[in-house]
């Protein structure tokens, strides 16, 4: 490394320097960004989603529970935003307040998600991997009042958590206790980390098996426990919550978006389903909806026999509601698609999703899928190097340290993009991909990282100054990167809100 920055002084303020111009070019973007939002344009189905946490937040800073049945959304972030709750204030006022403190806690969030990334990969990978999250990830998500910036953390900081639980063997109670908690929390934020927990569980439960069959004289029961605490954890949190839907909708994972949206075939049928009350109570038919012109088109296809379709209009009319459950449970589900759709039609909307998804990310005005390719091509070549140049018991003694947490990697983030895949269809938002990005985006980074300390260092070019010049240098080639695909990204130079 240069002589002159080997001095402490002189690393912290390049550091302070960089983080400064980093949250500078922030909070510049989040100027011109903040007139963007619907709220305050009025334009836009974004409006709807942060309507509804507004509405939330009154109702619990009332205590009247008003929205307490409603599953498609999760509680806790309207709860933390309550706390801002001001009947006094105009909606306007209100509104800025709400945005204000998104933009306040999307800080906090980007400082924590460095600290990780510091930890496992070092300053230059934690300085990069932020300012993408910063510049390109949160700029549009921070101005929202939706939980997306504080999920996006929480996820990232389970899936670490996971990771670590999965590959170390000195984590006991205390450490999964914790683990336990946060999952739980990030779970009322949002639903949509269920698949990750189930493989984590999995997962733990196999692994603790197997090192208990290994090694039975000399493992530690509390190695075995594991599983069981973790989940004792996450029930401490949830478990109120998970109750009740037992008790309202007969299931404790009940989610209207799981259980009936993410059959529908179009936006438009997904708009009707919507139309009959999934996102606060059970779904049901009223009068009035049977004259919507979608609901038309849709209560067709949904109750094709002509004489069921006119007992159902009719009891409806009759007694003013009926409950799309038991006997008129009509609306899409995952038992109704598979029966009414071939296997090649199924594969069909799979694949397409495949493709649209990588698509839309890839070109997205935010510019953040540049960075994601360039890190898995970068992932790709330098692990198959380090793969071919290793040996046989290298490969092995690989796979008994990190073969379950490596399978974790792969089952979490191919299950969830399949499924975002299959939602493409229906809503293709960036929201859904964007939750698995920081997981993503820290797998290739420690790939590459991992296989430069199996390739000789200067396999290319003889390099001076030793490693640390090496890191340095690949340090200043990160940055470089980072500024050239900076220039592709339109909303922050535009300042038009692109989702």
């Amino acid at each position: 490394m240069p002589a002159f920055l080997q001095h402490r002084a002189v690393r912290v303020l390049f550091w302070l320097i960089v983080i400064l111009v980093g949250f500078s070019a922030y909070f510049r973007g989040i100027e011109r960004m903040w007139p963007q939002n619907p709220l305050l344009t009025g334009k836009g189905n974004k409006g709807y989603d942060q309507s509804y946490y507004m509405e939330a937040a009154k109702g619990f800073a009332a205590g009247n529970g008003t929205l307490d049945r409603a599953r498609s959304r999760m509680p806790l972030y309207s709860w933390i935003i309550s706390r801002l709750y001001d009947a006094k204030l105009e909606p306007q006022a209100l509104i800025q307040r709400y945005m204000t403190f998104n933009v306040i806690l999307s800080v906090g969030v980007l400082l924590g998600v460095g600290l990780i990334i510091q930890r496992h990969l070092g300053p230059w990978w934690a300085v990069w991997i932020t300012l993408v999250m910063a510049l390109n990830v949160l700029l549009t998500k921070a101005i929202l009042i939706q939980p997306e910036v504080l999920y996006y953390f929480t996820s990232f900081a389970v899936f670490i958590g996971m990771l670590q639980a999965l590959s170390r063997t000195d984590w006991y109670w205390r450490q999964m206790i914790g683990l336990g908690l946060l999952t739980g929390v990030n779970h009322l934020l949002k639903g949509s980390a269920l698949p990750m927990i189930a493989f984590f569980i999995m997962l733990l439960i196999g692994r603790s098996g197997w090192i208990w069959f290994q090694s039975r004289p000399t493992t530690s029961w509390k190695l075995i426990a594991l599983p069981g605490v973790f989940l004792a954890a996450f029930l401490s949190v949830t478990g109120y919550y998970m109750f009740h839907s037992v008790c309202w909708y007969g299931s404790p994972f009940y989610d209207p978006n799981s259980r009936y949206y993410l059959w529908a075939e179009s936006p438009e049928e997904m708009f009707s389903m919507q139309q009959t009350g999934l996102a606060y109570t059970v779904p049901n038919l009223k009068p009035p909806l049977l004259d919507d012109p979608d609901m038309k088109n849709f209560l067709p296809r949904w109750v094709p026999d002509e004489k069921r379709r006119a007992e159902l209009e009719a009891q409806v009319r009759a007694t003013g509601r009926v409950d799309l459950v038991g006997e008129w449970d009509i609306l899409p589900g995952a038992r109704k698609y598979f029966q009414t759709h071939s296997l090649g039609q199924t594969f069909t909307r799979l694949s397409d999703g495949v493709i649209e998804v990588a698509r839309h990310n890839a070109a997205h005005l935010d510019g953040y899928g540049k960075y994601l390719i360039a890190l898995s091509l970068g992932a790709f070549v330098f692990g198959g190097m380090a793969v071919v140049r290793s040996t046989t018991e290298e490969r092995r003694a690989w796979l008994r340290s990190y073969g379950w947490s490596a399978a974790f990697v792969l089952l979490t983030i191919s299950v969830n993009y399949l499924l975002y895949a299959w939602w493409a269809s229906v809503s293709n938002r960036n929201r859904f991909f964007l939750t698995i990005y920081l997981p993503m985006m820290f797998s290739a980074a420690v790939i590459i990282q991992r296989s430069l300390v199996h390739l000789p260092l200067g396999w290319a070019v003889p390099l001076p100054g030793g490693k640390s010049f090496r890191i340095t240098l690949g340090g200043l080639l990160l940055l470089a990167l980072f500024v050239w695909f900076l220039r592709d990204n339109r909303q922050l130079h535009t300042g038009h809100l692109v989702q």
